[in-house]
């Protein structure tokens, strides 16, 4: 809309055997503010995640058995974030600056029981937290970005955290262009 505003809505229907259709949406938007360099998003949605077969009749030796009983995951979740260009060292966009923030209501969240030995569902679960970024382009074939995810994942029943849900995540990812038509991208996680 105009030169500043991109919007996107979508609609998506599934229909797993085993499980009572669901249709879920999204809704997007994205403002860019040109004066200041920036863009600021949002968006919101919702989920359907039925579970796949390994997680229902999977068998891993005496130590891990699926769970036929398990019900489809759903959600509702939004986000909402900015970022910003700055120029340096005579590029309009050296560097590119960000920060989303994020939350989601899962009802029947599938994760493991507390022995490990199996899943179950969650009655209710919340997710929220907040993501850094950082993206620096020295060169017009090297750039590299550094985020930092923050989460806080707990059980809405009990308040305690969900298992194996990471409350710190850093990643670091490049990109070389040595050549063209060759691009190398490594990255590297600390979870």
């Amino acid at each position: 809309l105009g030169e500043r505003l991109d919007m996107t809505a979508g609609l998506r229907h599934d229909a797993a055997t085993g499980f009572t259709d669901e249709t879920t949406w999204r809704l997007g938007a994205v403002l860019a503010v040109p004066e200041l360099g920036s863009r600021l998003r949002a968006s919101g949605g919702t989920g359907f995640a039925a579970p796949s077969l390994f997680q229902r009749f999977g068998i891993i030796g005496t130590t891990f058995r699926g769970n036929p009983d398990l019900l489809p995951e759903r959600s509702i979740g939004w986000e909402a974030g900015a970022e910003t260009d700055l120029p340096l060292f005579g590029r309009p966009a050296f560097a590119t600056t960000s920060v989303t923030y994020f939350q989601s209501r899962i009802r029947d969240l599938i994760n493991f029981e507390s022995g490990g030995r199996t899943l179950t569902n969650i009655d209710r679960a919340r997710i929220q937290g907040v993501e850094l970024g950082l993206t620096l382009r020295p060169a017009f074939w090297f750039e590299t970005t550094t985020a930092w995810t923050i989460t806080g994942a707990f059980d809405d029943t009990t308040g305690r955290r969900l298992p194996r849900r990471p409350e710190h995540v850093v990643s670091v990812t490049a990109r070389v262009a040595p050549v063209p038509r060759v691009v190398i991208a490594p990255t590297v996680l600390f979870t």
